[in-house]
């Protein structure tokens, strides 16, 4: 399967879809899997999806046109000198990873806001004036913490990336946080004329036990073997800078930057016990991964290897659950 994901051909884009249904799968064939308790810090959830077939319709919709989305920007913007579809892949293995039906999808959605705001960041370096794409930057931030609140923390991010790629500016730096704003003060204005309090449904954590089981002996090798997985795969992403153009360069850097930022929030709010770690990281998984996994010679087949324990890890953590 890694082979097929490794080539630069338009139809590979359509197996995104039984991919997701496969790998999906537990939600209908399980219970709930593991209490990650998402809805208890969504805006817009107060609780789980008790039909399993509708869950599962929105989770493989919805992680498979994420999965697409991603992909579309790899290859636009030059992360690699070619075409290739293993970001799709790796984002959907990560993102049925903790297969929670309400933790999922909330986390599913914020991504789908996410993602637009990754492909404004990575062009804005080449314009003379970028308050207005700043500002939608931070405003698809604002959009994505409707679904997953400590997304919000990635506005800091985004000026990091801002500080890499443009000289200082105090307007550019001001836009992404005016635009992640917005969201909130709407969301915040529907909240007092409806006479709804926000503060339960952010600041009600999980109980010790629920944390707890989620941090198991089997969860903490899937997450180890993935973080190995990360660093090696940065280190190969940050050896193609010197033979980059000034496009792809760029965009690798802001990838770095924005994966840094996903990753440092995850694993934050997951301590805190009021968020998920590896749903949460599927986007980082899928803009780095591919760095390690493409190669364009035989002797890149022994990858296969670390790919199936990939998978069987994924599996096992996932069928724990059922």
């Amino acid at each position: 399967m890694l082979k097929l994901f490794q080539s630069n051909q338009p139809y590979t884009s359509l197996f995104f879809l039984p991919v997701s249904l496969a790998l999906w799968l537990p939600i209908l064939l399980g219970d709930n899997g593991p209490d990650i308790p998402i809805f208890r810090i969504s805006l817009l959830f107060t609780g789980g999806i008790d039909n399993p077939l509708l869950a599962y319709g929105l989770a493989v919709s919805i992680s498979a046109t994420n999965a697409f989305l991603i992909n579309r920007l790899f290859n636009r913007y030059e992360y690699m000198s070619r075409s290739n579809y293993l970001p799709g892949l790796f984002y959907i293995i990560y993102a049925c990873a903790s297969s929670g039906e309400g933790a999922s999808i909330a986390i599913l959605l914020c991504h789908t806001m996410l993602i637009p705001c990754l492909s404004r960041l990575s062009t804005v370096f080449r314009e003379p004036r970028a308050l207005a794409p700043y500002f939608e930057c931070g405003f698809w931030i604002g959009l994505s913490a409707i679904f997953y609140p400590p997304a919000i923390i990635l506005s800091f991010f985004v000026l990091v990336a801002i500080a890499y790629t443009r000289p200082f500016n105090l307007r550019e730096f001001i836009m992404p946080l005016a635009g992640a704003l917005i969201p909130a003060v709407y969301y915040a204005s529907y909240l007092f004329i409806s006479g709804t309090t926000i503060l339960p449904k952010l600041w009600t954590a999980a109980s010790p036990t629920e944390s707890a089981s989620y941090s198991g002996s089997l969860a903490i090798t899937f997450l180890l073997f993935g973080a190995l997985l990360f660093l090696v795969s940065a280190v190969s992403m940050l050896g193609t800078f010197n033979r980059s153009t000034n496009k792809s360069r760029n965009t690798k850097a802001v990838a770095l930057i924005w994966s840094s930022g996903i990753i440092a929030v995850s694993w934050f709010f997951f301590e805190l016990g009021i968020g998920s770690l590896i749903s949460f990281c599927s986007l980082p998984a899928g803009l780095v991964f591919p760095y390690f996994f493409y190669t364009e010679r035989k002797s890149g087949r022994w990858k296969e290897l670390p790919f199936i324990l990939l998978l069987l890890g994924l599996f096992a953590f996932l069928w724990h659950w059922q």
